[in-house]
């Protein structure tokens, strides 16, 4: 089943499961001839594609997102959507959006998956891009906190937090949020969906 999400225009607060305080952009679905935000949908078991538009004041603008972006979305939305597993988050799901399987644990010392490259304009990225947003250094290494992957139209999507649900947020407010000045690019070592 194919179902549209419709993203607001406008940023709405959202406190995480560990209590930080972000900004993202709610999202809905139509039920019964509502739209209903999809936090208070409890299960999407079809869903094998998505449809992506932005609620603007005078109407919808689709965001072409690629087919692998959508692919891996409704994955999230049929196997992590309100299931609070709290060994899932950004990184397990920027993972899967490039190799369509969520990350095994976080290996600290070193990351054999990827490879990165500094951003200075997110419009830049080409739609799928994944990215990794870092605080500043700290014992000469720049801790990470957080990864998102590229929507179009200045839009990211990610999961915030342990056992979190899918966000989208512009890079702006996730820096701002996650208190996270320093981005790269993440590009996969090996092509996607190919390990």
């Amino acid at each position: 089943m194919r179902e549209s999400i419709y993203i607001d225009h406008k940023s709405s607060p959202l406190i995480t499961a560990e209590g930080i305080h972000m900004s993202m952009r709610e999202m809905f679905v139509e039920r019964q001839g509502a739209l209903t935000p999809v936090r208070h949908i409890e299960r999407f078991d079809n869903v094998t594609d998505v449809d992506l538009f932005m609620l603007l004041p005078g109407g919808l603008s689709r965001l072409n997102a690629t087919a692998l972006v959508r692919a891996n979305i409704a994955q999230f939305l049929r196997e992590q959507h309100a299931r609070v597993e709290m060994d899932y988050m950004c990184f397990n799901f920027a993972h899967q959006m490039a190799f369509g399987e969520p990350r095994p644990k976080h290996n600290h010392s070193g990351d054999p998956y990827w490879k990165y490259i500094p951003i200075h304009a997110a419009w830049l990225l080409p739609r799928g891009a994944i990215i990794k947003l870092h605080r500043g250094t700290e014992n000469g290494r720049t801790p990470f906190a957080h990864a998102a992957v590229y929507l179009g139209k200045r839009l990211f999507i990610s999961v915030y937090g342990a056992g979190g649900d899918l966000e989208v947020s512009t890079l702006d407010d996730m820096k701002r949020d996650f208190k996270a000045p320093y981005v790269v690019r993440s590009i996969p070592k090996t092509p996607p969906n190919t390990r």
